[in-house]
């Protein structure tokens, strides 16, 4: 019977080899679910922001006709330093509004490549800022105030980015196991 024993051995060994590789399975899905719900919140956090941020630089340097005359107090002194920043500004400003309404099928990374352009964006408009002139209606604490607020999108962006990129290299990671 020692051999019986031993095969009866090997057999229960085996099962509990299976449950342990299903216990394993679970803990993994389990994971890449938490995983994917901080994705999902995430990105919604994101296209909040983003939406906000949008919205901000029409109004600034009115591109759609929804804001069309709301600047035309200050807008000759806005980057008049550097008028070209304008066009440039306007132009990544129509590529990424057209690009808004699809944000929602976006993989994960063309979700944060599509954060980045942004983050490029806000940039162009903080230098736009700087290269302007202060006058009577476009005193320097509106355009500090202006300033300030999009750093303040801009580090925003920047840590959304990072934690979405993290929850994507965290995603894979798990997923390989």
């Amino acid at each position: 019977g020692d051999i019986l024993d031993q095969l009866k051995s090997l057999q229960d060994q085996l099962k509990n080899l299976e449950k342990s590789k299903k216990i394993i399975e679970k803990t993994k899905q389990i994971e890449l679910q938490k995983i994917e719900t901080s994705i999902k919140n995430t990105r919604q956090s994101a296209v909040w922001l983003i939406k906000n941020v949008l919205t901000q630089i029409d109004q600034l340097f009115w591109i759609t006709d929804k804001y069309k005359h709301k600047n035309d107090a200050f807008e000759m002194y806005l980057s008049a330093k550097n008028t070209a920043l304008k066009e440039i500004i306007k132009s990544k400003f129509y590529k990424l509004n057209s690009q808004f309404s699809k944000i929602n099928s976006f993989s994960d990374e063309e979700f944060s490549n599509y954060i980045s352009q942004i983050i490029d964006l806000v940039r162009n408009v903080e230098d736009a800022l700087r290269n302007s002139v202060a006058a009577p209606r476009f005193p320097q604490t509106m355009i500090d105030s202006l300033y300030n607020q999009f750093l303040s999108f801009d580090n925003s962006l920047v840590t959304i980015k990072s934690q979405l990129d993290n929850l994507i290299d965290s995603y894979k990671a798990v997923d390989k196991q």
